[in-house]
């Protein structure tokens, strides 16, 4: 899974392979400390791919 951020939404979208998928029922987020803490919440973590692009990984 990871975490994009796209300027078309202007948002960070969670990703397994080429599908969006969700989070505890979201996966469009408005800035990356919500997809964190969303991300949190389910028992995972980011790791910085760059500016653009993280995993997402188990705590």
């Amino acid at each position: 899974m990871v975490l994009r951020y796209s300027e078309i939404n202007s948002a960070w979208i969670s990703y397994f392979g080429d599908a969006p998928c969700s989070i505890l029922g979201e996966n469009f987020f408005p800035d990356i400390s919500a997809a964190r803490r969303t991300l949190h919440r389910a028992g995972l973590r980011l790791a910085r791919v760059n500016q653009h692009h993280y995993r997402i990984i188990a705590q």
